[in-house]
């Protein structure tokens, strides 16, 4: 899909559509990982995992 960015405030933002943020399970405030692949220039976007009860999550990264 192709989107579009644009400015907010100070920032620049890309906006996902809500059937895909519906599909991942995805809401206002949900944290998501951003990965840069320099090579192929390209950003990927995934849901940040869950913590697990009793795993420090520094550690765990």
């Amino acid at each position: 899909m192709v989107r579009k960015i644009f400015r907010l405030g100070n920032s620049l933002v890309v906006s996902l559509p809500k059937d895909i943020l519906d599909m991942l399970g995805l809401d206002e405030g949900a944290e998501v990982s951003v990965e840069i692949e320099r090579e192929q220039r390209r950003i990927i976007i995934t849901p940040a995992g869950l913590a697990l009860p009793g795993v420090n999550e520094e550690f765990a990264r």
